[in-house]
């Protein structure tokens, strides 16, 4: 996944809260819900949501978009700590 960078900052800084900004990451990724979301395109959604009911079910592909989330997360994370540890080494 790929943020835009104003995106990506407001992502840093989230995580620069600490506990809160953590929290904050916990509860929107615990709220996705792939069964209310909406596309651009109605047909689309229409398509893909009929998909998902005739296999897996909305509540596997929701685990499934929040462990990517996780993973993707986790990189992020990684590279926030790395950028601030090289800008902390800089003179």
């Amino acid at each position: 996944m790929v943020l835009p960078p104003d995106q990506m900052n407001s992502f840093n800084r989230t995580l620069s809260e600490g506990e809160s900004g953590q929290q904050k990451v916990i509860t929107e990724f615990s709220n996705i819900d792939v069964e209310n979301a909406r596309a651009s395109v109605p047909k689309d959604e229409e398509t893909v949501k009929t998909l998902i009911q005739k296999t897996v079910g909305f509540s596997k592909v929701s685990e499934a978009v929040q462990a990517n989330l996780v993973q993707w997360c986790t990189q992020a994370f990684a590279q926030h700590l790395t950028s601030k540890i090289s800008g902390a080494k800089s003179p």
